[in-house]
């Protein structure tokens, strides 16, 4: 049986091709969201879709485990061919069960709580902080933010909460770099390093 973690088969289907990040770690900008970042998303998505579940006929019981499954992440597309894209008749599994897309309206809610543009609003609230590295290539160097390990990305920008933010870059062989300080929502933050 074929299984698809359920944001990325979205997306895929929303726009006809698959991703190749997970739409759930990253913003429509393409910045990396921080755990904080991701779990206060988790949960907007999550009241959102609540509050329009049972109007596309989800029942309660089926409007909790996809609540959560959105909350934690933790939404996979079972079964299907291609991209394995939710469908009507689709089953999807959340970590309270499996639940079935009995219709139209459901799959159209559904594709909407994971419609990035939908959320561009949410993204206001927090800050971005810019890591420019040199020598960038390869993306061989180490990025911890606030305590979190994060992946280097292209885009080398990353969604924090406002509030303190500390910085650390190392790269194997070089000296670390490192910058703290303040930042606001919808602050863009440069940091720049020279890992040489």
């Amino acid at each position: 049986m074929r299984t698809v973690p359920f944001a990325a088969a979205v997306v895929a289907a929303c726009t006809g091709a698959a991703s190749a990040q997970s739409p759930q770690y990253f913003s429509p900008s393409g910045a990396y969201l921080t755990a904080p970042v991701r779990k206060a998303l988790g949960e907007a998505r999550a009241t959102e879709f609540s509050r329009a579940a049972s109007s596309t006929g989800f029942t309660a019981r089926e409007t909790r485990a996809i609540a959560a499954g959105i909350r934690e992440g933790k939404l996979t597309v079972v079964g299907g061919a291609g991209t394995g894209s939710p469908t009507v008749g689709g089953a999807t599994e959340t970590p309270l069960g499996i639940v079935t897309l009995t219709n139209t309206q459901q799959l159209a809610l559904i594709k909407r709580t994971f419609d990035a543009v939908q959320y561009s609003w949410f993204f206001t609230r927090y800050a971005t902080i810019h890591i420019t590295v040199t020598p960038a290539p390869p993306l061989d160097y180490k990025i911890v933010i606030n305590g979190e390990s994060c992946q280097p990305t292209p885009a080398s920008t990353y969604e924090v909460p406002p509030g303190k933010a500390v910085v650390s870059i190392t790269r194997s062989g070089k000296q670390p770099c490192a910058w703290t300080g303040a930042v606001a929502g919808g602050q863009l933050q440069d940091v720049s390093c020279k890992l040489q």
